[in-house]
């Protein structure tokens, strides 16, 4: 029952569609995104700052064993690389060199993860927390953006994909509402 409800308040946001997954936390005018033509440099998934729960990532990896730490490593280098590749799937065009009056630079950063778990009775996803700053080509920032990725799955790894997965789906989701010039 609570994994059905779990899946349900995940799901919510979702079906009701009244805003977006995103919230601004630096905001510019639409018209920003609307020059015809416009290319952005998706840098690598930032996570040099990373905390997972509530401690550092490298303590986190600390307390666990060769295996479990190695298992960690190869799920995280898994998932970063689904995100980027969702987000270059969905909009090839934008991920090409073009002009520099004409490009910007999406820096996107995974700030937190929440492991979660998934057990005979209680279940918690696991949940990614993402900052993404756009800038001009120059480095000067635009706009950003945070949000949550989440996904509840019976293996860390699997959580952790659905996750990235998710918060590339939601930064998609992003571009797709404020980018007129990646739209085709």
């Amino acid at each position: 029952m609570r994994s059905v409800l779990s899946a349900a308040v995940l799901a919510l946001p979702l079906l009701v569609g009244c805003s977006p997954a995103y919230h601004y936390t630096h905001e510019v005018d639409a018209s920003t995104f609307a020059r015809p033509g416009c290319r952005a440099l998706l840098e690598p998934l930032h996570s040099e700052a990373l905390m997972v729960g509530q401690m550092t990532e490298a303590q986190y990896v600390a307390d666990k064993s060769s295996d479990s730490a190695s298992s960690y490593a190869q799920d995280k280098v898994d998932s970063v690389a689904l995100f980027q590749k969702k987000l270059l799937d969905e909009h090839p065009n934008l991920f090409t060199p073009g002009p520099p009056d004409n490009s910007f630079i999406l820096r996107a950063s995974w700030t937190h993860w929440e492991p979660g778990y998934y057990a005979y009775v209680v279940n918690r996803p696991g949940i990614a927390d993402f900052t993404v700053d756009v800038l001009t080509v120059a480095g000067q920032p635009i706009e950003q953006i945070v949000f949550k990725g989440a996904a509840l799955d019976f293996s860390s790894g699997g959580r952790m994909r659905g996750s990235l997965k998710r918060g590339a789906a939601i930064l998609t989701s992003y571009i797709n509402d404020k980018w007129a010039c990646a739209k085709p």
